[in-house]
């Protein structure tokens, strides 16, 4: 250590300075530090005060640690890890309403769990409208107005059940009445921690301009001061004209409140600034902090001296000094904050406008707002990026690049629709590009907590762009693959033997852009209809007759489907009949941006079963 502090470096002056400003700050050090212990505002210097303290060796990683980019480039970090646990316990407590639910948590934590969590009415309402998720909510009973997941963990499940069982009992004692619902299923365990993990997106689902937004998300309070704070908060909301979700760690009395709030509006911007204020100085009042997990960022930064007071943030503003005189690293965060709600630093802003958005459209965009309405439901969360498991986003798990991320592309598009892609907009080459790779699956419909459904907004931006640049002979290939494989059955050994040669595959390279590596699907030798024709029909049908749909790939490139179909509804006691006259379902039609002519065959196609 003295080899070092003797250095004439950077580092070397860190760690003669730094102890010498621990020692001029000590007693506020001590004094003015949040007594919560869910605190990560400001500099840890009260982690290194009592490291000193202690007498253990001087090291700056403490300081670093939490610092949010602005003392220092990390380059390498060894972290601690905890054995997963073996099994987990969970009890869902449901309770009458929000203040019910907090007031029991100090009695919960006596009871040593791993953690507590708190659901409220506007998250599982919310989650109830989510297509995908509301089927996950079966450890839901009733209507609750609030619910606690505890959960236990360990390497046996026996005492994990008795510590769910007394803790239960004591509840109960003192005057919970409420439906307690239990699990210890891996699987089903999984389950509720999955709606718990998606919190942020599934908020975000919330269809319109209003969202709630996570600004006063973080605060942390002391855990028998929950349930007044929460109380005082939505007084604060309630006064403003709106209304907050709460949910997450009521265990560390560190709840995720996020106000409902319309940013486009002048309103939205001073309910943000009235709230803000008044959830953070509720928070310092009630012995808490700024932000108990996530960091100040731009949104919190502005409070730290009042967390701390002038001399201490005085201190915080020396360590920057000391690591970063020039106020490179990340600067605005931590000290010398910006408004939050600088118009500059926002996303949404009154006079936000779309003007190179896609104004009439071919599809519906009623529910999300508009075509720029459903781009904008993407709120960064990055679900999409995941790597296992689930299907979104099949392109970005190949590629492992962003731009192929079902948020990247959310990213481009808005970027386009408002103009900052300059003049060229939505007919940007790079955005095109970004698009060309999404497989229009719509696993993002299906996995996104916040509905993004980048297929449909695929299609309307592909007609639109082939509305200017035309379409391409392979979109015209795969889009008309109906009249191809209906070509191709009339001789598919042929056709089958012509896909397989390397002479035809470097033309379809050529011509259409299909790799020579890969092959046209292969045609069966006896094409669905033509088995139908002579598949000798039931004498009888007890439940009347019943319309399959046979499209194309079921036609031409793999019958046995339907063949298996036919024999599933006949055994189930149905007349199975063909739509005669059917044009293509208009599913490739429409995969390729060719709308109008999905639009045509739809039309004729209804018009068969009216």
């Amino acid at each position: 250590m003295s080899a070092l502090v003797a250095r004439d470096t950077l580092e070397g002056r860190l760690y003669r300075d730094i102890p010498q400003l621990l020692a001029r700050y000590a007693a506020a050090i001590e004094r003015d530090y949040p007594r919560t212990w869910r605190n990560v505002a400001g500099y840890n210097l009260n982690r290194l005060h009592a490291a000193q303290q202690a007498g253990e060796p001087f090291s700056l990683v403490p300081l670093i640690a939490g610092s949010e980019g602005t003392l220092a480039a990390i380059t390498t970090v060894t972290v601690g890890l905890v054995p997963r646990p073996a099994h987990t316990h969970l009890t869902m407590l449901h309770f009458p309403g929000l203040r019910e639910a907090l007031r029991c948590v100090p009695q919960l934590l006596s009871h040593q769990p791993g953690a507590v969590e708190l659901l409220d009415k506007f998250f599982i309402d919310l989650t109830r409208e989510n297509r995908q998720y509301r089927q996950r909510l079966s450890f839901l009973k009733g209507d609750p107005g609030a619910v606690l997941i505890v959960e236990f963990a360990g390497s046996d499940p026996a005492p994990l059940r008795a510590q769910a069982d007394a803790m239960q009992e004591d509840v109960r004692r003192t005057g919970f009445s409420g439906t307690a619902v239990t699990c210890e299923d891996p699987a089903e365990v999984a389950n509720v921690w999955e709606v718990r993990k998606a919190g942020l997106g599934l908020l975000m689902s919330k269809r319109g301009d209003a969202k709630p937004l996570a600004f006063v998300d973080d605060a942390a309070v002391p855990v028998e001061n929950l349930p007044d704070y929460a109380e005082q908060v939505v007084r604060i909301c309630r006064e403003a004209g709106t209304e907050a979700a709460f949910y997450a760690h009521a265990s560390a009395g560190c709840l995720h409140i996020n106000p409902l709030i319309n940013l486009k509006t002048d309103q939205g911007m001073q309910q943000l600034q009235s709230i803000s204020e008044a959830v953070i100085a509720l928070a310092i009042e009630y012995g808490g902090t700024s932000t108990g997990e996530h960091g100040e960022g731009l949104a919190r930064s502005l409070y730290n001296e009042r967390v701390y007071g002038a001399e201490l943030h005085r201190a915080f503003r020396e360590v920057k000094g000391l690591f970063d005189p020039d106020n490179r690293f990340n600067p605005g965060k931590i000290v010398d904050a910006p408004l939050p709600w600088d118009p500059r630093y926002l996303r949404f802003q009154p006079g936000y406008r779309t003007p190179q958005s896609i104004g009439e459209t071919r599809l519906d965009f009623s529910a999300d707002g508009g075509f720029a309405g459903l781009v904008e439901m993407c709120n960064g969360q990055g679900i999409c990026r995941k790597t296992a498991g689930g299907v979104m986003c099949p392109s970005f798990m190949a590629t492992r690049d962003e731009t192929h991320s079902t948020r990247g592309r959310a990213n481009a598009l808005r970027a386009a629709i408002t103009g900052q892609l300059g003049t060229h907009g939505l007919d940007d080459p790079s955005l095109y590009e970004a698009l060309d790779l999404c497989l229009g699956c719509k696993a993002c419909k299906h996995e996104c907590p916040s509905l993004v459904d980048m297929a449909k907004l695929k299609y309307e931006y592909l007609a639109r762009y082939q509305d200017r640049n035309g379409v391409p002979l392979r979109s015209r290939l795969f889009g008309h693959i109906a009249a191809v494989n209906r070509l191709g059955s009339l001789f598919p050994g042929l056709a089958n033997r012509s896909f397989r040669s390397r002479a035809v595959r470097a033309l379809l390279q050529r011509w259409f852009g299909i790799d020579r590596r890969r092959s046209l699907p292969p045609l069966a030798p006896q094409t669905f209809q033509h088995w139908f024709q002579r598949h000798p029909k039931p004498s009888r049908a007890p439940n009347g007759p019943v319309i399959l749909w046979d499209d194309t790939f079921l036609s031409h490139n793999e019958p046995e489907i339907g063949r298996a179909a036919v024999r599933v509804l006949e055994a189930a006691g149905f007349e199975v009949l063909l739509a005669h006259g059917r044009r293509c379902c208009g599913r490739p039609l429409i995969s390729r941006g060719m709308l109008d002519a999905a639009r045509e065959h739809a039309a004729h196609n209804v018009a068969l079963l009216l």
